[in-house]
């Protein structure tokens, strides 16, 4: 279990971890902290495939199970190979943790994805419907500043005080995926193995408990 085994490495020579293997393993690594980590070990190699996508091993799984599209988006089917089961199993924790930084805003996806640093990463959608769909068209184009007026017309009045939280880069640059969980906002096995505890034995209780702004009480850094 100290070792993953990337499937286009000619030095690995054991299986992959694949979900029933990280089952498997409850028992010899200390129950549910054991399965805790061996999930995060897997969530890092998928860390590894969205922040390095010009690797070698990235390049060539992205060529064998998804060409045309990107890792975060991909079905997984269930006769698919161990080693990609694996990555399936470490990506539905890497989710959870996984933040945009915002830059020009083209690249997020207002309503499916986590961009705002706080317990709830998402914005809560309205039952009014609204055309807005990535965070670019709340930036006013020629003054890189948000454009207030819309926002407050789109959002709920707590979503819309984190997002006005939250600075805009003076010069343009791209949207940046980080680790929520880490200062550094680089991920670690150890922070998502905190995480995946924490919802794992707090999913029920923070559920019940949800606060109407979006906060949860979540493990923090």
């Amino acid at each position: 279990m100290s070792k993953i085994q990337w499937p286009c490495s000619p030095i690995n020579r054991g299986p992959c971890l694949t979900p029933c293997v990280v089952e498997k393993k409850r028992s010899e690594e200390g129950g549910e902290q054991g399965v805790s980590k061996c999930k995060a070990l897997v969530a890092r190699e998928a860390w590894r495939l969205l922040t390095v996508p010009d690797s070698l091993c990235a390049r060539v799984i992205k060529g064998k199970y998804f060409p045309a599209g990107n890792l975060w988006d991909t079905a997984f089917i269930r006769n698919s190979s161990p080693c990609w089961q694996g990555i399936s199993h470490g990506l539905d924790l890497l989710k959870q943790g996984l933040i945009w930084r915002i830059g020009d805003g083209a690249t997020v996806q207002i309503w499916r994805e986590n961009w705002l640093p706080r317990g709830n990463l998402h914005v809560a959608r309205p039952n009014t419907r609204s055309r807005v769909k990535r965070v670019s068209e709340l930036i006013l184009p020629d003054e890189g500043q948000w454009n207030i007026p819309l926002i407050r017309d789109v959002f709920y009045p707590f979503d819309v005080e984190e997002i006005l939280k939250l600075r805009i880069p003076h010069i343009p640059c791209e949207d940046v995926l980080a680790w929520h969980y880490e200062k550094s906002e680089i991920f670690s096995v150890q922070s998502a193995c905190r995480l995946g505890l924490n919802l794992k034995f707090n999913l029920s209780e923070t559920s019940s408990r949800s606060h109407p702004d979006g906060q949860r009480a979540l493990w923090k850094p």
